[in-house]
């Protein structure tokens, strides 16, 4: 799996968990709520290993992580939490496709193997 097609399941994730706001499914609303917050760390750590500076969509996914923690909820209103479904969705969606295909989760065998 690459970064790529991760994004896209995340936002994916973000549209199951916008349907999901409005009626009563706290495991669903949970396990999207990891993912999400996972998503949005991964992505700052890779993008800060890559770049070795803080750019303003690493500051935004900061807060994405931050609003959709699961361990200290932040309790917001049902119009809020679907508005930041939308955001994080299209958020997710454009890093998805800013994200080049060739670029790997570093799981699995490395391309320094098949030259041995």
């Amino acid at each position: 799996m690459n970064n790529k097609s991760f994004y896209a399941i995340i936002a994916f994730i973000a549209l199951i968990e916008l349907f999901m706001v409005r009626g009563d499914y706290p495991i669903v609303t949970l396990i999207a709520k990891i993912f999400i917050c996972g998503g949005s760390f991964y992505y700052i750590l890779t993008q800060y290993q890559r770049r070795r500076r803080v750019t303003a969509l690493m500051v935004l996914m900061a807060v994405v992580g931050v609003l959709y923690n699961p361990v200290l909820p932040i309790l917001l209103p049902i119009s809020v939490n679907i508005l930041m479904s939308i955001v994080v969705a299209g958020l997710f969606y454009l890093v998805a496709k800013s994200t080049p295909i060739e670029e790997g989760m570093g799981i699995g065998r490395s391309h320094s193997d098949d030259e041995e």
